[in-house]
């Protein structure tokens, strides 16, 4: 009876570890700055036009959120900053797990770029990237993102 009880003990155990095999990391960005920035993360140092990032998402299946109420058609993705505010993103150039998370590139460099709301609204991401339109770009070695705690924070210049 007592090693029933401790098998059961212990399967209970480790059926409440938890895993994390689907972890995925999220980047927070603070946007400093009188407008709405949008966000493009990559493992390259420049803007790709087969990655393409939109003004907004737009909702074409009848979604709900958690409380079951539908979500609206036209909503701001993730990776849209407003004036003053924060904002958490994932990235497939983003992986690894909680306690030992990668950048998915050859160096382990996250490239971030900062690109204002009228650009995205006056120009195609075809002309943004081959002019690579941007207010600013950083890039942030995987390190550097472990001591930030994986926070980045936008300043105007």
């Amino acid at each position: 009876m007592k090693q029933l009880l401790f098998v059961i003990s212990l399967l209970s155990l480790c059926y409440s570890c938890s895993t994390h095999e689907n972890y995925e990391k999220k980047l927070s960005i603070q946007n400093y700055s009188d407008s709405a920035i949008y966000v493009y993360i990559d493992s390259v140092d420049y803007l790709q036009v087969n990655r393409r990032i939109h003004l907004f998402d737009t909702n074409i299946k009848e979604k709900k959120d958690e409380y079951d109420a539908p979500l609206p058609k036209i909503s701001s993705p993730d990776y849209r900053v407003n004036a003053y505010n924060i904002s958490s993103m994932n990235s497939p150039i983003i992986g690894g797990s909680e306690s030992y998370p990668l950048i998915n590139s050859k160096d382990s460099t996250l490239h971030v770029f900062f690109i204002s709301e009228s650009i995205m609204k006056n120009y195609t991401w075809k002309e943004i990237c081959e002019k690579q339109m941007y207010l600013k770009k950083e890039s942030y070695a995987l390190r550097l993102l472990n001591i930030k705690e994986w926070w980045i924070t936008y300043y105007k210049d």
